[in-house]
């Protein structure tokens, strides 16, 4: 297991000054190959989250609020918010933008959170890059 200290900060983000940690888990068996790093960082009151991915073949279909993100190119975040609840929430978030934020144990119970009006909802941010894309968000 990887471990990863969350840099505080004051402000928002300076990216090139917060750790990079790479993703080593591939769900998917038949999936291209991907390079993939997260960074973290907190100021108090938010928790902003960059995920960024190095594929050549960048699916992009899904979007909107109930989009089925596991089927394109999918970058996820997992944390458990509150001590010695064995839940955590789980954020997949695709190069159109569109996310699923889900709240379990694990697949079997994973409930799917979804905001009444998408606009109180997760805001996205991705920037496509050479060879890849990236996305960030603040929770």
């Amino acid at each position: 297991m990887n471990t990863y200290t969350i840099k505080t900060i004051s402000g928002v983000p300076d990216w090139s000054a917060i750790p990079s940690l790479p993703i080593d888990q591939i769900h998917r068996a038949d999936a291209a190959p991907v390079r993939a790093w997260a960074q973290v960082a907190c100021n108090g009151s938010s928790l902003f989250v960059r995920l960024r991915a190095e594929e050549s073949d960048i699916r992009m279909e899904e979007s909107g609020p109930l989009a089925s993100t596991w089927e394109d190119s999918c970058l996820e975040f997992f944390f458990s918010p509150v001590d010695d609840d064995p839940r955590y929430i789980n954020i997949e978030a695709v190069p159109s933008g569109a996310y699923f934020m889900g709240l379990g144990t694990g697949k079997s119970d994973l409930l799917r959170l979804v905001p009444p009006r998408p606009e109180n909802g997760l805001q996205t941010k991705v920037t496509f890059l050479d060879g890849g894309w990236e996305v960030s968000y603040e929770l």
